[in-house]
């Protein structure tokens, strides 16, 4: 993020980070930082008169304290920054809060920001086009809600799934249910990404008895990536998903 923090900065303007290590990064006399941006670390919350216009905003989320004190949604509601540049870790990871780690890099420039949503599943009916594998067993309750899954490793498998399409600002996938399982075993859930037969990015979630809500931005990727979700059953012990929906929200950016 540094580096195109640094490229995105026109000479003279001043970029404003919510951690230091951002602008020390940018530049090669990180002892004279004053003339390049101004720190908004440990700074309560954010203002637009804070960030001038066409001025370069770098947020690290979530951070607890070291994020300034801001909430990507503020942002990310707010039309008067743009997004530039999304990251995503290769390995995902929670950090305070339990909020997924991510970095955005925005601009104070004008944008809108809508979305469009795919339903493929919702509450166990199949309504779009999803390629999937579930290795399934038949439930005590005949109703399409239920979904009774096998006892081995990987018992449900979302396969090549679509990546952003082109213009696109990022993908959200979305994906709950209710899950019931046996006390104490283990399960996860993940979202894999792979290029030229290389993992490029791994996120894991545990899985307990109750409520599952899977929620994982997607940035723009090269078509050839191939992109997988699925269950890992460590304990290959049958487990059943009450009302299974998985729904994609498509994010666009134009200029206001």
């Amino acid at each position: 993020m540094a580096k195109d923090l640094a490229a995105h900065r026109t000479p003279g303007v001043k970029v404003f980070p919510t951690h230091p290590s951002y602008g020390l990064r940018c530049w090669t006399r990180p002892l004279r930082p004053r003339n390049v941006y101004c720190d908004l670390w440990l700074r309560p919350g954010i203002e637009r008169r804070q960030v001038p216009d066409r001025r370069p905003l770098g947020l690290g989320f979530q951070l607890g304290s070291n994020e300034a004190g801001i909430k990507l949604e503020q942002i990310l509601n707010d039309n008067s920054f743009s997004v530039l540049e999304i990251y995503e870790p290769r390995e995902g990871y929670r950090v305070l809060g339990g909020y997924p780690y991510e970095l955005f890099l925005f601009e104070r420039r004008n944008a809108v920001r809508t979305f469009t949503t795919e339903t493929l599943i919702w509450n166990g009916t199949v309504l779009g086009h999803i390629d999937y594998r579930a290795d399934r067993l038949q439930c005590p309750e005949d109703e399409p809600r239920y979904w009774c899954l096998k006892g081995g490793e990987f018992p449900l498998e979302f396969t090549n799934l679509p990546v952003p399409a082109t213009g696109d600002l990022y993908d959200e996938w979305i994906i709950s249910a209710k899950v019931t399982c046996n006390q104490g075993s283990p399960l996860a859930f993940v979202l894999k990404q792979a290029q030229e037969g290389q993992d490029i990015r791994y996120y894991q979630q545990e899985v307990q008895n109750g409520d599952l809500l899977f929620s994982r931005r997607v940035p723009a990727l090269k078509t050839t990536t191939v992109q997988t979700i699925y269950f890992w059953n460590m304990s290959h012990e049958p487990f059943s998903l009450e009302g299974p929906t998985v729904l994609r929200k498509r994010w666009t950016q134009r200029p206001a």
